[in-house]
């Protein structure tokens, strides 16, 4: 059987120690936040991108195509702010795509991260469980 379904028999098993089956069902549910976690990321770089893309349109439409001829005897004025053309298609796409990456990946740090907490606190409680097993506590599961 694979380690990681290996971890999740506690939680049914009426043998697993408390510890056990409590990291199993944390296994579970941060599992199902990740999954989650995937569709609500998607739909949020769905409508990132739709906002991108009215943008950009919006910005294409307010410009127009200027010819200008450039004439000797006038001065080109100093410190005129550059502006940058709208973003095409595909930077939009690009762009929603990286944000949601970038969102996904971060939602994955913290479940990983609390994953790992959780984990330590448990083999702590697990290590004080075999302590008073081994001590001969009569408390002792």
């Amino acid at each position: 059987m694979p380690r990681r379904l290996r971890l999740l028999k506690p939680m049914v098993s009426r043998s697993g120690r408390m510890p056990d089956r409590l990291e199993a069902w944390v296994i579970a549910l941060l599992g199902l936040l990740a999954a989650g976690s995937v569709a609500v990321v998607g739909v949020l770089s769905v409508a990132d991108y739709s906002r991108l893309a009215a943008s950009a349109a919006a910005d294409a439409r307010a410009r127009h195509v200027v010819t200008a001829s450039l004439r000797p005897d006038i001065p080109v004025p100093a410190g005129r702010a550059t502006v940058a053309p709208p973003l095409s298609g595909s930077e939009v796409f690009i762009t929603a795509v990286l944000g949601g990456v970038l969102w996904e990946s971060a939602a994955l740090a913290v479940l990983g991260g609390v994953y790992l907490i959780g984990r330590r606190l448990l083999d702590k409680h697990r290590a004080r469980l075999w302590e008073r097993a081994l001590s001969g506590d009569a408390t002792a599961p």
